[in-house]
Order: C-alpha cells, then structure tokens, then sequence
C-alpha cells in the first residue's frame, strides 16, 4: 500500500468519517506492513483492540445480575414447608420496614400540619365589653403618644434641611445670570470667526 492511501484512510479514521471497510484496509496494513515512525501509536492501538477481541467479555452484567437474582430466590425445601434464602427474607424485611417507615412518615406529617388533634383556646377574646373596649383604647392613645414623638423629632431634622434648601435657591439666580451673558458669547464666537478669516 502506498502512503498517500495509508494517511488518507488514517485522517478518515481520526475524523471518524472511515467506513468498516476502510477501517478494516487500516487495520490490516497496520498489523501486517512496515509502518512509518509517526504511525506506531496508532499501530499499538489496534494491537490492542485485537487483543480485547480475542479476549472477549465475560457474561454481560445484565445476564450476571439476573442469574445472581435467580439463584438467591430459588427456595430450599425442608421436610414439608419451603423456606426462602437470605436474599428473600431481606427483601421481604427491607419492604416491611419501608412501609413502617412511610406510614410513621404520614402520621407525623398529619400531626404537625393539622389542627385535629390541638387543643384550642380562645386567644385575647374577651367576654366583658367594656373591660375590651378600655384595653383597645389604652393601647391606641400609647401608640398615638409615640407617634407623636417620633413625628416631633422628625420635624427636628428637618429644620437644617429646610435652611439648606433656602440656601439653594441662591445658585438658581446664578443660572439666570448665566443665561443673561448667553448674547455675549454669541457676539465672542462673531469675533472668533472675523479674526480667523483675516488670518
């Protein structure tokens, strides 16, 4: 085989746009010719893909797993009852324990959710009218007064604020000074123009 046909089929290969039979070219001239230096890698490589072939896998774990089920399910007769293998009664244990534990799992979250099995009280009901009437009007003349305070030193602050604004309104006649000079940079930007023609 010539080496222009031995890259192109290796470039093919690498790209993975190699059928099965330019794969198979490959493989046999790898195997069975002289290869360049730079090739050796890839020679090793389908070395050991024909070593795993010849090899081959063992049982495939599906079949593994299933023969292993059936094996350890199979029961054992003793005398006139059939008894199971420790496989079957820890299955049949890891099932009753899982439905314990989700039953436990359902009541506990039926007791803390709900209010069927709480007692219940009457919280600040009162059955004397007048007695509610005087505790709702205590509580809201003490929230009044307090309001009151806060809303005084409030005010308090404000007063530096207010002054400072009052202050402010001295740049606002700045700007209007400003914009009476406006005509004047116009008559400015006529000088400019005039001397920059007559230079």
């Amino acid at each position: 085989m010539n080496y222009d046909r031995l890259y192109q089929l290796v470039d093919k290969y690498l790209n993975g746009a190699s059928s099965v039979v330019e794969e198979q070219e490959l493989q046999y001239y790898l195997l069975h010719e002289d290869v360049p230096e730079n090739l050796l890698p890839l020679k090793s490589q389908f070395l050991a893909f024909q070593e795993f072939s010849k090899t081959g896998l063992p049982n495939t774990f599906e079949q593994s797993f299933w023969e292993a089920v059936n094996t350890d399910i199979k029961t054992v007769t003793d005398d006139s009852h059939s008894v199971g293998t420790s496989f079957g009664n820890k299955r049949s244990f890891y099932y009753l324990l899982s439905g314990v534990a989700a039953t436990l799992l359902i009541l506990l979250t039926i007791w803390t959710t709900t209010d069927i099995f709480k007692i219940k009280h009457p919280i600040n009901q009162y059955n004397n009218p007048a007695l509610a009437y005087r505790q709702a009007t205590d509580a809201l003349s003490l929230l009044a007064i307090n309001f009151d305070k806060g809303l005084s030193k409030t005010q308090q602050a404000a007063k530096p604020l207010n002054t400072s604004l009052k202050m402010l309104d001295n740049v606002g006649m700045i700007n209007k000074g400003l914009e009476s000079l406006q005509p004047m940079s116009k008559i400015d930007n006529m000088e400019i123009i005039k001397y920059n023609n007559n230079h």
